[in-house]
């Protein structure tokens, strides 16, 4: 094909895709409505107008439909740059608007837009709708649909359909190829794939490992995902093997339950992980690994359902994982503030037993190890902000001369000469997660900021995330609220205010923890077997068990030793 022809091509698709989207983000109604002028009779039915393919054979394309829209997705050379034009006038600050994510061709010859605000956009057939073309003489049927590698760690790309062909590359999970064809006897898709120099590069894979995406546009509902946009993980202990000693190694956990608060029917989640790791377990209701190698890696989650006999796409998001190696012997000197959750002292305790050169500051003791820490039962956000006294514990933050939380008065007061590496803020159940409950906490957040920025130090505060309660399984005796679903979607909602607040703070020293991530809505609970019932149940909807806040007290070291480890 004309290289001219096919630049142009993309030109006017631009055009027709850049006008689709101007008119769904104003309502989607003004190319129909004209100029909003007076109501004409209606015309006569014009005759079809043809397709861009059609229009493209008349320009000299030779080759099917299929054929065409391949061509459409080879890089052209680079074009002549253009001269600079004159600066213009600053313009007014206008809102936020909405992007492009995705681009793809139906399997019916359809442009799909997929928006950033997750609308999608049918751009009409760009073909004559059909790809029904026959096998071709090695027996692939001509597709034309975006896959990702999924259910391995890497793929590798081969020059022909089957394992005894050279590889030509090796591509990890996660990553979005063309399919252009594929062979249901040979069970192998035949792929477009970019090298590092641009160029297109048709190859083969097994389709056993590949997922469609976006082959539809799905019209069903889509759970609101509560997922971090990093996390830090911890490096396994190795034997001299390289296998992984499971008796000295933590698995890192993603548990399904936590990060979306229910599955429409016929929906799977699936999860992929791109770095070197040993799985514990995978499936749709979680995700465990041990991490075999330090470095950077992602996991991708995905929401699938079943179209057409086989699992398709309609939700991904990927996470940034960080896996670093433990550093135990870290001299820091931290201190924790929170509720009961902190004053039952399994946190700070594991804390210091796992990292014996922490030095915690407080003026509270836990039981047990009798380490230091400001954790209050039952203590709200607003009595740290309010009140000096609540109960039968005192506001050591409280400075009467000011009325409020006052971290530099703590400090002069407590430790005037004592150096502070990290905060820890465990603070939310109290106040029903509420909205202001994340406002309070930015308060004492800027609080500890404004002391550091006085002292000419850094600081990093780690604002901890809430778990999900389970939706079932209490014995709810031990608590006023029997509603347990209520208690759910408050907790899922406070998540959404704790990211709303302090997500991407890291520049400025704050750091979300999400900590709900590995928490095992029955395992790491308090449980016991009520006399009255005769069963095992759970006995609370807000306090974890021992299991629990080891998994909290592993996932702060994690972030110590990436922040503050060689």
């Amino acid at each position: 094909m004309k290289k001219g022809l096919s630049i142009a091509i993309l030109v006017v698709l631009l055009l027709i895709l850049g006008v689709l989207i101007y008119n769904a983000i104003n309502g989607g109604i003004w190319i129909l409505e004209g100029l909003n002028g007076a109501n004409g009779k209606d015309g006569a039915d014009g005759n079809d107008g043809k397709s861009a393919y059609e229009l493209a054979v008349e320009d000299g394309f030779e080759g099917s439909l299929h054929d065409w829209l391949v061509s459409l997705a080879i890089k052209g050379d680079p074009g002549t740059d253009g001269t600079n034009g004159k600066d213009g006038a600053n313009g007014k600050d206008g809102q936020n608007g909405v992007g492009v994510s995705d681009v793809w061709i139906s399997t019916d010859g359809a442009l799909m837009v997929r928006l950033t605000n997750g609308v999608i956009l049918n751009a009409g057939v760009v073909g004559d709708g059909s790809l029904s073309e026959p096998p071709d003489d090695d027996g692939f049927t001509p597709l034309f649909e975006i896959v990702t590698v999924s259910n391995c760690y890497s793929l590798n790309l081969r020059t022909g359909p089957n394992a005894s062909y050279p590889d030509i590359t090796n591509v990890p999970v996660g990553t979005d190829l063309l399919r252009i064809g594929h062979s249901e006897e040979l069970g192998w898709s035949r792929l477009v794939w970019y090298n590092e120099n641009g160029e297109e590069v048709v190859c083969y894979a097994n389709g056993d490992y590949l997922t469609v995406k976006y082959a539809e546009a799905y019209a069903g509902e889509i759970p609101e995902v509560h997922l971090p946009a990093s996390v830090v993980i911890r490096l396994a202990t190795l034997n001299e093997s390289g296998t992984v000693d499971t008796d000295k190694s933590e698995a890192f956990w993603f548990i399904t339950d936590e990060i979306v608060p229910y599955l429409p029917d016929g929906m799977r989640v699936h999860y992929a992980y791109s770095g070197s790791a040993e799985k514990v377990y995978n499936g749709t209701e979680s995700f465990g690994i041990y991490p075999t190698k330090v470095g950077s890696a992602t996991l991708t989650f995905r929401l699938e359902v079943q179209a057409g006999g086989e699992w398709q796409t309609v939700y991904e998001q990927t996470v940034a994982v960080t896996v670093v190696e433990p550093q135990k012997s870290l001299s820091l000197t931290g201190l924790l503030i929170g509720d009961s959750r902190i004053s039952d002292g399994t946190l700070v305790n594991t804390l210091h037993a796992d990292m014996p050169n922490l030095t915690f500051l407080g003026t509270l003791k836990s039981p047990g190890d009798q380490v230091p820490h400001e954790g209050r039962p039952g203590w709200k956000t607003s009595n740290y902000l309010n009140d000096a006294s609540y109960g039968s514990r005192t506001n050591a933050f409280y400075n009467p001369s000011t009325g409020t939380f006052d971290f530099s008065y703590y400090m002069a007061q407590n430790y005037p000469d004592s150096p502070l590496d990290f905060v820890v803020i465990n603070l939310g159940a109290n106040d029903s997660f509420s909205e202001e409950s994340v406002a309070n906490i930015g308060k004492m957040v800027e609080s500890i900021q404004l002391y550091a920025k006085n002292k000419g130090i850094t600081i990093s505060i780690f604002v901890m995330t809430e778990y999900l309660s389970p939706a079932d399984g209490y014995y709810l005796t031990t608590t006023g609220n029997t509603n347990v679903g209520s208690i759910r979607s408050r907790q899922f909602r406070y998540d959404t205010y704790l990211t709303s607040a302090f997500a991407g703070k890291e520049d400025a020293g704050v750091y979300l923890l999400p900590n709900y991530l590995c928490i095992d809505g029955w395992n790491d609970r308090v449980r016991s077997t009520p006399a009255a019932l005769g069963e095992e149940k759970i006995t609370d909807v807000i306090h974890l068990g021992v299991k629990g806040y080891r998994k909290e007290a592993r996932l702060i070291e994690n972030y110590l030793f990436a922040l503050f480890g060689e």
